[in-house]
C-alpha cells in the first residue's frame, strides 16, 4: 500500500509540474503573440513609410523631368523667336533681361510681362494658321 501511496504522491507531483509547465508555456505563447502583433504593426508602419517615400521620390523625379522638358522647350522657342524683329505691333517675342545675367526670356509686349509657355505656343499656332 505504501508503494501505491508513494506512486500516487509521485504522480500528483508530476501532474503539478506538468500544470506549471503548461501555465509557463501558455504565458510564453501569450508573450509571443504580443510580440508578433507588435512586429506586424512596426512592419506595417515601415512599409507605409517606405511606400510614401518611394512615391515622393518618383513624384520629385517626374516633376524635375517635366520641368527640364519645359525649360528645353522654352529655350527652343527663344532660339526660334530671337531672330524676329520686335516692333510696336509685336505681341510675343524675346526680351533680354537687364542685369548681370542678361538672360533672354519670352515676353508679352502687350501686357509688359513674361509670357507663359501657353501664350507663346498659342501665338505660334495662330501665326502658322495664317
Amino acid at each position: 500500500m505504501s508503494t501505491l501511496a508513494s506512486e500516487k504522491t509521485q504522480l500528483e507531483a508530476d501532474v503539478e509540474l506538468l500544470n506549471q509547465e503548461k501555465d509557463r508555456l501558455h504565458t510564453d505563447v501569450e508573450l509571443l503573440e504580443e510580440e508578433k502583433d507588435t512586429l506586424h504593426k512596426v512592419l506595417s508602419e515601415e512599409k507605409d513609410e517606405f511606400i510614401h517615400s518611394a512615391i515622393n521620390e518618383v513624384n520629385e523625379k517626374v516633376v524635375a523631368r517635366d520641368y527640364q522638358e519645359l525649360w528645353e522647350a522654352q529655350q527652343e522657342l527663344i532660339k526660334q523667336m530671337e531672330s524676329v524683329k520686335v516692333t510696336r505691333d509685336t505681341v510675343i517675342g524675346v526680351e533680354r533681361m537687364r542685369g548681370e545675367s542678361g538672360d533672354q526670356v519670352l515676353w508679352n509686349f502687350r501686357d509688359k510681362r513674361r509670357a507663359t509657355l501657353k501664350e507663346v505656343m498659342s501665338f505660334q499656332v495662330h501665326l502658322t494658321d495664317k
